[in-house]
């Protein structure tokens, strides 16, 4: 039992300061290349428009709750520091159908991360390299917006897209809290200079 308990402790600081590791470990010089996953933590987040909760004939709608935060790269990634931005909406229906079940909340929405260093000339330029988008969704068993403190993993899309001197589309994962706190990972399956 005290062998157990020993190895559990250890186990547990070593987790604990991979997890520290990666938490401070700053943002990498260069650039970023196909296969590279890039990460920011999500720091600071506040609700910036609760959206609208309507009681439908189908179902419950939350309708387009919107949450900012910080975005801090942990890793090299095309934008450094940021304004990360969610709009997004949850519907719980209320009879099972063939593609959705009573008992879950269905979370759509946009995202995006704006550079904190773009100008508002920059900001103007359809084709920058300031502001990625993409989408997010995931399934959960609770409201989103009444439980902020919930553990949950959602899906992140990064559709193909031009960035600036680039186009680029990847595919990851949100962790982290209901509110939209915690770590965004990306894999880029994409990233060509322009010709």
């Amino acid at each position: 039992m005290y062998l157990n308990r020993r190895w559990l402790l250890w186990g547990s600081m070593w987790l604990c300061a991979c997890f520290l590791t990666l938490q401070a470990a700053p943002a990498s010089a260069g650039p970023v290349k196909v296969g590279d996953t890039v990460r920011w933590q999500l720091t600071d987040v506040r609700v910036s428009d609760p959206g609208q909760n309507v009681n439908t004939g189908v179902g419950q709608l939350v309708d387009n709750y919107t949450v900012e935060a910080v975005a801090t790269a942990l890793t090299k990634a095309p934008i450094e520091n940021g304004v990360f931005r969610l709009t997004y909406t949850a519907f719980k229906p209320k009879k099972d159908t063939t593609e959705q079940q009573a008992e879950l909340w269905y979370v759509t929405g946009k995202w995006s991360i704006t550079d904190t260093k773009a100008t508002k000339k920059k900001l103007k330029i359809k084709h920058n390299d300031a502001v990625m988008r993409g989408i997010i969704s995931t399934d959960l068993d609770f409201n989103p917006t009444l439980e902020p403190a919930q553990t949950i993993a959602a899906g992140l899309k990064w559709p193909f897209s031009p960035f600036g001197n680039y186009w680029g589309a990847g595919s990851g994962l949100f962790s982290g809290s209901s509110d939209f706190e915690g770590v965004m990972e990306l894999t880029l399956e994409r990233w060509q200079k322009v010709k």
